[in-house]
């Protein structure tokens, strides 16, 4: 019993330790360099999300303008034929390409335009204009904005065309613009194609909100 037994013992063990050796190593492939190194695998692909191939015209991305769109200062040349976007995480870009917002629904998916001018099919909702002492709440045509993002609103400089028909760029107003869930349309940000990396500065917030 002890001899028809013995090989089958021996095998059981080599196979257990075998198996163990190489959930060690599995184990320190994953978790080992991310605690030797403060994080090691997720923080040296995070530190890749932050520091981005540099995008160029020779190799462009499509980016989300998440934080502005079409707002560099007076001192700030964007090159001709460019828009300027600021996308999440504060990525300055000069866009050459279509702009475009995509609005979802459980029906269909639109891809409006969003560049010059004003787009004629898209308009924040809900906006109140900050120049009237008792301002109902309009849609409004965006031509260019300031996203707050961690507080749910926007300052636009746009114009409600219900309003005023014949507006034109000396006409533009601005609007604050909230929103409290994710999928409201105040929260939607064009995408823009053919974006290169591009320093430039933002005008001031003309209206603290």
């Amino acid at each position: 019993m002890f001899r028809a037994g013995t090989p089958w013992k021996l095998w059981l063990l080599s196979a257990t330790v075998i198996w163990g050796l190489l959930a060690a190593v599995d184990l320190a492939e994953t978790t080992g360099p991310e605690k030797l190194v403060g994080g090691g695998q997720v923080a040296t692909n995070a530190l890749h999300r932050r520091t981005p191939t540099k995008a160029t015209l020779e190799n462009p991305i499509d980016a989300q303008c998440g934080n502005s769109f079409n707002n560099p200062s007076r001192t700030s040349k964007i090159p001709d034929g460019a828009v300027a976007c600021t996308a999440y995480g504060g990525r300055t870009l000069a866009c050459y390409g279509q702009c475009e917002i995509i609005i979802e629904t459980r029906e269909k998916i639109d891809w409006i335009p969003f560049h010059f001018p004003l787009p004629e099919s898209f308009t924040f909702g809900a906006c109140r204009p900050m120049s009237e002492k008792y301002p109902l709440h309009v849609n409004v045509y965006p031509d260019k904005f300031w996203a707050h993002n961690h507080n749910g609103k926007m300052l636009v400089e746009g114009s409600d065309r219900l309003h005023n028909p014949k507006v034109g760029k000396k006409d533009l107003k601005f609007y604050l613009c909230p929103w409290r869930n994710a999928d409201e349309i105040n929260n939607q940000r064009p995408w823009c194609k053919r974006c290169v990396d591009y320093d430039f500065k933002q005008a001031p917030v003309p209206i603290i909100f």
